[in-house]
């Protein structure tokens, strides 16, 4: 017998000597036992490599259950009437019992693929920007490192994959019907850093969201889920009809995303989003380069506890390295986007009337300040009977610079009227189109306020200001 059984049979020994007995004791037992709730077993497993199937946490439990009754024994054979027992001072001769020592935790670059990963700091500089982080365990197992690659990290909690976190590189977003079409494959419309696009386009629910700090840059945090209303989502599954984690019947089903455009192949199959249940997003800010993701995605009934309890405290481990390109000389980045204010001003003259009495106009506009340049006019107007008020129509073609962007032209188009002496414009907002040099690939939308309107004969002179919301592809 160990010293420390010899302790627990003195204690026990003491606390009888000092009872009274009860002479209903027994019978209270049974009737408690009795009371009892039937006993299912279950089956806990933790799997290595080398281990095999067992069935120790039914003994496990069967165990505490005994050990409970027992205590719940002693205390029915002390009587309430009784004297209370005094405290029991501690053994001298009782050794202190401390914890098992758990495995010492360990730093360094992260294990190979299929390794279980011991509690520590690691470091992995896979999807081009090294990152450092703390590991503990999942809730339900180790964690086991499934990729750590040009594809980012990914870290399942076991073999069935109830815990879920990845670490990688958005290259951009799904659409609606990219996200809804099977056969997607490659990259995808919706920029890099636009989740909030992906987000509307697809009808995602904002479960929750925000603009936080990951490893000191700036995240934009978002806990969503899908839509499962019939008909919001696909009714395939990414994976097919034997994927583990999203077998048919288990819709719904989207396509979510592509990875970085420096690594991801045109056949390469998008990212899926899938169930209804939570994923946590962390989108990284890397200045120019492809946004950072963080995704954790839980199959377990509290999954609030576990984005507090496993995940939170890993994403705030967090440390980055330098921005840098998914790749070495990858030519990968995210759109510039930026809002330009500028004043105008110029002229606007009057041609010959048609039979139709349809006016052409043409002008010169001048700008000055985050636009710099001039914009040719051509257009026309109408009367509108029978109280002489005016629409027509606008195109411009601008040719100068942009602060932050350089020089070439681009077009905008309008549809505009003015009753009663004060300008409007109306459709929809007005579009930059056709960019050129610097401008290539730009898009955008225009807002022009008329401060001013003279007119003398055909000719009319205006002021105003133009503010320019622009998207402007940013190449490496």
């Amino acid at each position: 017998m160990s010293r420390f059984e010899q302790a627990i049979e003195v204690g026990l020994r003491q606390i009888a000597d000092r009872a009274t007995p009860s002479p209903d004791a027994w019978d209270s037992i049974l009737t408690r036992i009795a009371d009892q709730e039937p006993f299912h077993e279950t089956e806990i497993i933790m799997l290595t490599d080398n281990t095999t199937r067992t069935k120790r946490w039914p003994l496990y439990a069967a165990a505490a259950a005994v050990a409970a009754l027992l205590v719940g024994g002693i205390a029915l054979l002390v009587r309430d009437d009784g004297p209370e027992a005094p405290a029991i001072p501690p053994s001298p001769t009782t050794p202190e019992v401390l914890p098992a020592p758990g495995p010492e935790a360990e730093t360094g670059t992260l294990p190979a693929v299929g390794s279980q990963v011991a509690p520590g700091t690691y470091t992995s500089d896979a999807s081009g920007v090294p990152v450092t982080l703390d590991l503990g365990e999942g809730s339900t197992a180790p964690w086991t490192v499934v990729s750590n690659d040009v594809n980012g990290i990914q870290l399942i909690s076991d073999d069935t994959g109830r815990e879920f976190m990845a670490i990688g590189r958005i290259g951009s977003w799904m659409s609606f019907d990219e996200a809804r079409d099977e056969q997607t494959r490659g990259t995808a419309s919706i920029a890099p850093d636009n989740v909030d696009g992906w987000i509307e386009a697809n009808g995602i629910i904002d479960v929750d969201s925000g603009d936080v700090e990951v490893g000191g840059r700036p995240a934009k945090y978002r806990m969503v889920r899908l839509d499962t209303t019939p008909g919001a989502t696909a009714d395939w599954c990414p994976l097919g009809a034997t994927a583990d984690w999203c077998p048919l019947g288990e819709q719904p089903c989207l396509w979510a995303a592509a990875g970085s455009a420096d690594t991801v192949a045109a056949d390469a199959t998008p990212i899926p989003f899938s169930r209804d249940r939570q994923h946590a997003i962390w989108l990284v800010d890397m200045g120019e380069f492809e946004p950072l993701i963080i995704l954790g995605i839980p199959n377990l009934a509290d999954e609030d506890a576990w984005f507090e309890d496993v995940v939170q405290p890993i994403v705030d481990s967090i440390q980055l390295g330098e921005p840098a390109p998914a790749v070495e000389g990858g030519t990968a980045r995210v759109p510039l986007r930026m809002t330009v204010d500028s004043a105008w001003s110029g002229t606007r003259v009057d041609g010959d009337p048609d039979a139709d009495g349809v006016t052409p106009i043409s002008g010169q506009l001048d700008f000055t300040g985050g636009m710099t340049g001039e914009a040719m006019l051509t257009g026309e107007r109408r009367i509108i009977p029978p109280d002489g008020d005016v629409e027509g129509t606008a195109d411009y073609l601008f040719t100068g610079s942009i602060d932050g962007v350089g020089t070439g032209t681009f077009s905008i188009s309008d549809e505009w009227s003015k009753i009663n002496g004060n300008f409007s414009f109306t459709g929809d907002p007005i579009q930059i189109t056709n960019g050129t040099d610097d401008f290539e690939g730009m898009t955008g939308t225009v807002e022009i306020v008329i401060e001013t309107s003279t007119s003398d004969g055909p000719t009319e002179t205006v002021t105003g200001t133009m503010t320019i919301t622009i998207t402007l592809p940013h190449s490496g």
